[in-house]
């Protein structure tokens, strides 16, 4: 078991092509009502353009940090135009890959939660278990995490 880190940086994030502001937005909340506030959701692949000869067998999982969103936090808002990128343009890029967000209780440290970040860990372990393992065949895939902020703790 080895562990690497590596950064994903875009210099502009691509903005999605749209009919109209209207058409957007209710494209975004439609897709945000399919995001578990709590736990894991998986994301679908949006229709592929072109086939693509390579693919991707890796799990990717998003966190939100303290005061985030499991679909909020991950929503780019530039030149006026709004895209869910990892949903838009990070599974496009990596096709065969699958894609979830964790969301968890983000306000603990501002509400009477007794709920711990070990906790949130144990639940997001849970929840990858169930998904990720079959009773036949346990999953090799890699998993990589996308922590916003406090979401790496």
């Amino acid at each position: 078991n080895q562990a690497e880190n590596a950064t994903l940086r875009y210099e502009t994030v691509p903005l999605p092509v749209t009919v109209s502001k209207d058409t957007e937005k209710l494209n975004l909340d439609a897709r945000a009502k399919n995001v578990k506030e709590v736990g894991l959701t998986q994301l679908p692949a949006p229709a592929a353009e072109t086939p693509s000869a390579k693919t991707f067998s890796v799990d990717i999982v998003a966190v939100h940090g303290l005061g985030g969103h499991p679909f909020k936090t991950w929503v780019s808002n530039e030149k006026g135009k709004e895209c869910f990128w990892l949903q838009d343009y990070l599974l496009k890029d990596l096709p065969g890959a699958r894609l979830y967000t964790f969301g968890y209780n983000s306000r603990p440290f501002f509400s009477r939660s007794v709920e711990t970040i070990a906790d949130y860990a144990k639940e997001l372990i849970d929840d990858l278990e169930l998904e990720r393992f079959s009773l036949e065949t346990p999953s090799l895939r890699p998993i990589v995490f996308i922590c916003h902020s406090m979401g790496g703790l």
